[in-house]
């Protein structure tokens, strides 16, 4: 698919296009320098009016890709709508074009030697546990960060190391595949690992208790680094390494889910779900880290449309006693509520957290168990939507539809 622009009522993309257009200069050898405040301010909002594939922007560095896209058009003459994106395209597709290359990614998780693997292929991305020491054509690794401009470390006490492999055209496309795989494989582990509750503690440390390093670096076959680029946690609290009671039974759940997981119809949603939850989870601030969370129940429960009764009813169904949880599960939503409209601080948020996680597990074990009865998730829903307590409405809701079955000659 290509880049487009949204076609979306109040949307005009000329009058951004305009201001870079009266910002622009071109030399007599054909050099394009722009007015750098009034730049920058429109090519910032040019981000929010364009439609970019998900597989554009997931192997090619967005920011980059416009910069480029917008370079040539101004160069070849005024910038229209048309001349942008054609631009744009153009640069997507020789972009796209390249030879995909291996990349290796170095990180660390806090946790022990109880992580349930030490070796672990998952979609794009193939995990290498090497414990405390990288291998020796990692040595320079050091140097990739020293012109960060910041005080970054990549040592931390009793965490383990990783390596994470992958295939991509650019460096983007190889740290966003790599990361975004560890950060799954990460979400399974938090699952079956995280506290459900705490009476006493730090209210400002993670709920997550599996964190990655602060710094994450991307690396050649060779082993030199890949790019003078390097990625960093910006919330970094640094964690105790965890250690798992049982790591037989964690192996177990882990290798459960991952296999449940793959088999999904609607496998990637159920992904970017994790990908909220364990994101959300590493925030220190407990409010911002409950908003987050309300927006992985949302992928699952309410996906496309805010409808957060949607959310509301169909985690609510998940239980025995509906009632209850439908009444937490709307307190949840009107502290959500509040802190999005009115900017309300709690100090229970760290608590509402807890629950949130509680709802999102029983909501992403649902998929698990029985996600392979559905062929995408909005059957799924569909279905939460048809469950009652009540006998007499299932045995109702059977009647109507061998009704309809019947009405329209449709066989068992």
């Amino acid at each position: 698919m290509p880049i487009k622009w949204k076609a979306r009522s109040g949307l005009n993309p000329q009058a951004i296009l305009d201001k870079i257009e009266n910002a622009k200069s071109v030399s007599a050898d054909g050099r394009v320098s722009y007015s750098a405040f009034e730049y920058h301010e429109a090519f910032a909002s040019i981000f929010s009016l364009l439609d970019i594939p998900k597989a554009i922007s997931s192997e090619l560095d967005v920011d980059t890709l416009v910069s480029e896209g917008l370079g040539r058009a101004a160069k070849a003459g005024v910038l229209t709508k048309k001349s942008v994106i054609d631009c744009l395209n153009e640069a997507a597709k020789n972009e796209l074009a390249t030879r995909e290359r291996r990349y290796h990614l170095l990180t660390s998780l806090s946790m022990d030697n109880s992580l349930p693997f030490r070796r672990l292929s998952y979609q794009a991305v193939q995990v290498r546990v090497v414990g405390d020491k990288y291998p020796k054509k990692y040595g320079s690794r050091s140097e990739a960060i020293k012109f960060g401009g910041k005080a970054f470390s990549l040592e931390h006490e009793g965490y383990t190391k990783l390596i994470v492999s992958t295939k991509a055209k650019s460096v983007h496309g190889a740290a966003s595949k790599a990361l975004n795989g560890l950060d799954v494989i990460r979400a399974l582990l938090s699952l079956f690992s995280n506290s459900s509750m705490e009476l006493m503690g730090d209210e400002y440390a993670p709920i997550n208790k599996i964190r990655t390093g602060q710094v994450h670096t991307l690396h050649s076959d060779a082993g030199g680094p890949a790019t003078e680029t390097f990625w960093f946690e910006p919330n970094f609290a640094q964690a105790k390494p965890y250690r798992y009671r049982y790591p037989a039974v964690l192996k177990k759940n882990f290798n459960w889910s991952l296999d449940r997981l793959n088999a999904s119809s609607y496998r990637n949603a159920i992904e970017e779900a994790l990908l909220r939850y364990v994101r959300a989870l590493d925030e220190k601030d407990p409010n911002s880290a409950a908003i987050r969370l309300w927006g992985a129940l949302e992928c699952l429960a309410s996906p496309g449309v805010a409808r957060y009764d949607n959310i509301v009813k169909r985690c609510s169904l998940l239980f025995p006693e509906d009632d209850y949880h439908r009444q937490i599960l709307e307190h949840l939503r009107e502290f959500r509520n509040r802190s999005i409209h009115s900017g309300d601080q709690s100090k229970r948020a760290k608590t509402f957290c807890y629950q949130m996680q509680f709802y999102f597990w029983k909501l992403v074990l649902f998929h698990f168990h029985l996600g392979s009865n559905f062929t995408s998730l909005d059957e799924a829903n569909r279905f939460l939507d048809m469950m009652s307590d009540d006998g007499a409405v299932l045995s109702r809701q059977r009647q109507l539809i061998e009704m309809a079955m019947k009405f329209k000659n449709v066989e068992d």
